[in-house]
């Protein structure tokens, strides 16, 4: 985790993300940095099944005009199971790997 965290510093995106407990149960396969809506985007990625992956997305809430809530909102997109949320200044979006229920990883 400290060289996904360095990776999003040297590229200006959030590196301070807390990582759900659920989660920081799986394999962390790596991180990317993406641009979303002129936003750095940290993107952080971990092995949820031999055949899936679940992606953690955190961008600065200062980039985004409307905020989740504080507790996770779960929906189900093409189907994936998503969480967002919003903790301190940051924006958290979660993606379990096909068939997962996010909340197992929150």
């Amino acid at each position: 985790m400290a060289a996904v965290r360095q990776f999003m510093t040297q590229k200006g995106a959030p590196d301070d993300f807390a990582i759900p407990g659920g989660l920081a149960k799986l394999n962390l396969v790596g991180g990317g940095f993406l641009i979303w809506r002129s936003q750095p985007v940290s993107m952080i990625c971990f092995r949820q099944s031999q055949s899936g992956m679940s992606y953690l997305f955190v961008l600065d809430r200062a980039g985004a005009k409307d905020s989740p809530p504080v507790e996770p909102e779960i929906v189900t997109v093409n189907g994936r199971s998503c969480a967002s949320w919003t903790a301190g200044n940051r924006i958290y979006l979660l993606t379990g790997a096909e068939g997962v229920d996010v909340r197992s990883l929150l």
